[in-house]
């Protein structure tokens, strides 16, 4: 935990010595208007709570400072669900704006659009555009960071809105359908994409308009009870998380190597190609890959099948007598095992032997518009095993003898399902 200013009345705790890379328990516990942290069974922190606080629970990494991770999320207790919150003081609520002009985005104007994930609406005169929010330096959509789409047939030509003057937005999901209603008039509808995360925000070109909202309320079927802990998606694991039954990929493609089958027109070499044809050669046992040891310049063989998964997915390799001598100089020596998503950037993992270091990985680089390596090693490493890669909804699992090893966000187009 990270404080950046002392907390005025609050008993400094003793001191909490780190434990790197172990997981600690952190708990907070809320009661009778006030709260409590602790970490590893420890007291943190006390202090009472404002009168009608907030009912969120976030947790935050701070970039730059350390790595971040948790899991095991449980909530407990007996939450009070049902009580109103506290009537605005008018009945006027949205986002004030409305334009003098059709030009946008006039400096000094106070302007603000809805967001549903990555899709911002752009409520403008001549009707609702759809901007897609991009990722500065780490974008992979190819997208400029002006992008606006039209949106044909979607609502009216032209939007009602009340010029320096308060405006109502609502902003209302159906089932697999957008419906935005602004001044009490419906002006858009849209079909929701299956990869959208449905994660509500606002938006505005911080450079070029101020902002000013007021009144935002949530309405729908919101739980009043708590699920037992077993059913809580944040508690389960990400190891659980994985699991997609079978009955939900219906589509399947196997390869089976043993007894020298290999349709060498269902796969494509990579790397140096000429190279791969010859050191990738079907046996009775399987597909067997020998690399010539002692060379100084790194030497690659690989292939893979000539398909396109999109949506969710399960992939499985099995591989066995996994035997490397590493050169002085190079990546080192072993297996990889990965999926290119969306042509930008690759998950999966590496069996690498580099001579000082042997170990198994999780890995996740990004090619485009930028080269960032990341991984996640364990101690040891695997002459033998299966390998698992699998994406569910925004999340590729990797799982090496079906034990969970890590996590990657991943992006895809479309909803279809693939084992």
């Amino acid at each position: 935990m990270h404080v950046r200013l002392p907390v005025v009345g609050s008993t400094a705790p003793a001191l909490i010595a780190p434990k790197v890379l172990q997981w600690h328990d952190y708990k907070v516990v809320v009661r009778d208007g006030h709260y409590t942290s602790y970490v590893n069974g420890q007291k943190l922190h006390e202090a009472d709570l404002l009168e009608q606080p907030d009912p969120w629970l976030a947790v935050v990494g701070l970039a730059g400072y350390s790595s971040r991770a948790v899991w095991n999320i449980v909530i407990t207790g007996e939450p009070d669900t049902k009580t109103k919150a506290p009537a605005p003081q008018d009945d006027r609520r949205g986002f004030f704006g409305g334009p003098n002009s059709p030009q946008r985005f006039v400096p000094g104007k106070t302007v603000v659009h809805p967001v549903l994930d990555r899709m911002v609406c752009l409520l403008e005169p001549d009707g609702v555009k759809i901007h897609w929010l991009t990722d500065g330096r780490f974008d992979r959509t190819g997208l400029l960071p002006g992008n606006v789409a039209e949106e044909p047939n979607r609502g009216p030509g032209k939007l009602s809105l009340k010029d320096r003057d308060w405006n109502t937005v609502k902003f209302a999901v159906h089932g697999d359908t957008l419906t935005i209603t602004l001044n009490g008039e419906p002006v858009f509808t849209r079909p929701i994409d299956a990869t959208n995360l449905r994660h509500f925000g606002l938006f505005h070109y911080a450079n070029e308009s101020n902002v000013r909202v007021r009144n935002i309320r949530y309405r729908g079927n919101c739980p009043t009870v708590l699920r037992p802990t077993d059913q809580q998606e944040l508690a389960v694991g990400s190891e659980r998380l994985a699991i997609t039954p079978d009955s939900e990929l219906p589509d399947t493609a196997t390869f089976d190597f043993t007894g020298s089958k290999f349709e060498a027109a269902d796969f494509a070499y990579h790397w140096d190609a000429k190279a791969a044809v010859m050191r990738i050669r079907p046996t009775a046992a399987g597909l067997y890959f020998k690399l010539p040891a002692g060379e100084t310049k790194t030497t690659c063989a690989g292939l893979h099948p000539k398909l396109k998964l999109s949506g969710d997915f399960s992939v499985t390799i099995e591989y066995e007598a996994l035997k490397t001598i590493p050169a002085k100089v190079s990546w080192g020596a072993g297996l990889s095992f990965k999926i290119l998503v969306d042509n930008s950037y690759e998950t999966g993992f590496e069996a690498r032997d580099s001579g000082s270091y042997k170990a198994t990985r999780a890995m996740w680089r990004l090619q485009t518009p930028v080269n960032e390596y990341h991984d996640e090693s364990l101690p040891g490493f695997a002459e033998s095993g299966r390998m698992r890669l699998q994406r569910r909804g925004p999340v590729i699992y990797i799982l090496h003898d079906s034990e969970w090893f890590g996590r990657f966000p991943a992006r895809g187009p479309t909803p279809d399902r693939h084992k």
